[in-house]
Formats: structure tokens, sequence, C-alpha cells
């Protein structure tokens, strides 16, 4: 899905928050990232929510407008080929 606003929030005071906004095809990308604990943050373009979540890795549900979720990235984690 086009135009979703993918943000992750750290809770080192040391680092920035950093947001994407997903392409035509549903893909974003997060670079730059150091190990922390980061608050995501997935906000879908008004009146349209996540139907399905089953090809998505990330802990999102469905039927959402805008979702929060706590990631533990520690060094070297990846999450590749997500598309939303």
């Amino acid at each position: 899905m086009a135009g979703v606003t993918v943000t992750l929030t750290p809770s080192r005071a040391d680092l920035e928050e950093i947001s994407a906004v997903t392409g035509e095809d549903g893909a974003f990308a997060l670079t730059g990232l150091h190990p922390d604990t980061y608050r995501l943050t997935v906000t879908f373009p008004e009146g349209s929510v996540l139907s399905r979540a089953d090809a998505v890795k990330l802990p999102l549900k469905p039927g959402e407008n805008s979702q929060t979720a706590d990631l533990a990235l520690a060094m070297g984690d990846s999450w590749t080929d997500q598309r939303l």
C-alpha cells in the first residue's frame, strides 16, 4: 500500500526519530539505525487500514489505521522485504 508512514522512535535520547513513507509497491527503507529498543508507529492514509497481516513479519494487526509496537533492534538485525 502506498502512502503509509512508518516511524521508528528510539528509547535513547542520543538517537533521532526516523520516518519513511511507503512507495507505490508498499516498500520502505529505514537506514542508519543503531542498536536500541524502538517504538514502531505505522499510520495508514486516511480511510485505510491494514487488511491482512499474514505477509508482514512486523507485529501489526489488521483493521487499525494507526498502531504502535516496541521492537528491540540488536546489532546486525534487519527486517527485509517488508511491504505494507
